[in-house]
């Protein structure tokens, strides 16, 4: 479960950027209020907000950067760095390598497991 501070920051920031409308702010601030468990389930789903508007709320939250990967050549080596069933399971892929510099995309940068493993 994501702490309660991230989610708070996080649904600020939906508000900030007009993607939420005061109205459903202030129905998620309940709903995170009443059931935190369930809320990032319920931004994921709602059909108002895209993934790409809650991925680069997420990157802005948690200070990283936001890149989109779509379209843009993958280094084929880095790929195989990191096993494929990890890879799939935190959703995570190596797509540069520079020396020994990993550069790293999280499908879910709030994801600590997928951030520990990548931690090697």
């Amino acid at each position: 479960m994501l702490k309660s501070s991230f989610q708070e920051k996080l649904l600020s920031e939906l508000a900030a950027s007009k993607i939420l409308t005061s109205q459903r702010y202030e129905e998620y601030l309940n709903i995170l209020a009443a059931t935190p468990e369930s809320f990032l389930n319920l931004l994921e789903n709602d059909p108002l907000i895209t993934g790409e508007d809650l991925a680069q709320i997420k990157a802005k939250v948690l200070n990283l950067p936001y890149l989109n990967l779509e379209g843009q050549a993958i280094n084929q080596e880095a790929l195989k760095i990191l096993p494929q069933h990890l890879a799939e399971n935190y959703r995570l892929l190596i797509f540069s390598k520079s020396g020994d510099e990993l550069s790293i995309a999280l499908a879910d940068p709030a994801n600590y497991k997928a951030l520990e493993a990548v931690e090697f």
